[in-house]
């Protein structure tokens, strides 16, 4: 005899498992394709903007930051490297991803709540499903024309702008 408790942990599992889409696309690729180290993380909670107490220092620095000019070498994972965007998106009932990008010589230099309280960011993308797939699971900082269209803050001009006065 099964109690209530086993029959609830199994239908959960059932549930996670068979709405996570493991043939989709597990990692989004961010390109750096400026002069400076840029620290990149993501958040689910759409559309709640604040940085929250989630503190980046507390995720490894290879798993956050870019170099100058490069690609990502651990490209953004959802933590399960089994699992498809496509399938968390569904499984999670989200249809935004917040994708964050912030001045790396900023995260060594300041602690996390002064990061937050003067909302020191340099850039946040609001993604889609839709709008990962029109640029093949590639996001850049500063944006490419390809992400105009993407939503965005600061918006697309004020961001280019913004990027080239990093370069040194």
């Amino acid at each position: 005899s099964y109690d209530m408790k086993t029959i609830i942990v199994l239908l959960l599992f059932m549930i996670f498992t068979s709405c996570a889409d493991n043939t989709g696309h597990n990692s989004i690729i961010f390109i750096n394709n400026t002069d400076v180290p840029i620290d990149v993380s993501y958040s689910l909670d759409y559309p709640d903007l604040d940085l929250g107490s989630y503190d980046i220092h507390n995720k490894q620095e290879h798993e956050r930051r870019i170099m100058p000019n490069k690609a990502s070498s651990n490209p953004l994972m959802f933590g399960d490297i089994n699992a498809s965007w496509e399938g968390r998106f569904q499984a999670l009932l989200i249809d935004t991803l917040i994708i964050q990008v912030f001045d790396s010589r900023i995260i060594d230099e300041y602690i996390w709540s002064k990061i937050r309280s003067d909302y020191m960011i340099l850039q946040q993308y609001f993604v889609s499903l839709e709008n990962l797939q029109s640029v093949d699971w590639r996001i850049s900082y500063p944006p490419t024309p390809e992400m105009r269209d993407i939503k965005m803050w600061p918006p697309y001009e004020e961001a280019i702008k913004n990027a080239e006065s990093l370069n040194p």
